[in-house]
């Protein structure tokens, strides 16, 4: 990895920051400002049973959820709903892990900017990245038309593993990852590309090719990330400490 680089921190969100799936609480806080109808919660719902009961794989679930939402969302204005996802947050909060925010705050702290790259929804991602001061570089993005409603398709989706992996190489070009956080296959890109790669362990079975894939990962849980999380941030510290020294000799010695 490259020392020039500027450092940074990835995250994914669903069942690594946040508990469960965002887009399901997105969903049914719009349905409770009469922006989403019970007909496209309806259909969630059964996308979820259809998924718990094998019926679904999960990237056809992922591909259903998405599409379902992108046609309820028809007409509907982009503004209202960065408005209505600023308020969203507040309500959602609780269903985040501790050690997140604690993370993305001890990492700043140090220097060390976080990004988010995920297949939750840009609006309420971008609202969370305001309150906890990260940047998202990859979401669920829906297609807007020239009076800026949504037109009922997809523009971008960053949960794939293709689309996060082609993200992190841009990412790479520039920036070097010195930490982790992830569940499932498609952060692997991310996770193996980080010094400290951390592998959650959340309410999801993790399959053993995961487990397998990379034996410099490291497996938590949330409880467990959250009461070691200090020694990582200072092994950063520490290891950053030093390039700066060595940086700093290096121009003393020059002149």
């Amino acid at each position: 990895m490259n020392d020039d680089k500027k450092p940074v921190a990835i995250f994914d969100w669903d069942h690594t920051i946040s508990r469960g799936f965002l887009i399901d609480r997105w969903c049914r806080y719009l349905n409770s400002f009469n922006q989403l109808s019970d007909t496209c919660i309806h259909k969630m719902d059964n996308a979820f049973d259809a998924l718990k009961s094998g019926a679904f794989s999960y990237p056809e679930f992922c591909d259903y959820i998405t599409l379902n939402m992108a046609e309820y969302i028809k007409g509907k204005s982009r503004s209202d709903f960065l408005d209505i996802a600023t308020e969203f947050v507040e309500y959602d909060f609780e269903f985040l892990y501790e050690f997140g925010e604690r993370a993305i705050t001890l990492l700043h702290t140090i220097g060390i900017e976080s990004f988010v790259i995920s297949g939750a929804p840009q609006e309420p991602l971008m609202a969370y990245g305001e309150k906890m001061k990260f940047k998202v570089i990859g979401s669920l993005e829906f297609a807007v038309d020239h009076s800026g409603k949504y037109n009922g398709t997809i523009l971008k989706n960053s949960g794939p593993k293709e689309r996060k992996k082609q993200i992190i190489e841009k990412i790479l070009k520039n920036y070097g990852i010195k930490i982790a956080f992830g569940d499932s296959e498609s952060d692997l890109c991310f996770l193996n590309a980080a010094e400290i790669g951390i592998l959650l362990k959340t309410e999801k079975l993790l399959p053993k090719p995961l487990l397998k894939s990379n034996p410099r990962l490291l497996i938590k849980t949330p409880s467990e990330l959250n009461a070691s999380l200090h020694q990582f941030i200072k092994q950063i510290r520490i290891k950053e400490e030093k390039k700066q020294k060595s940086t700093n000799s290096s121009s003393s010695s020059y002149f």
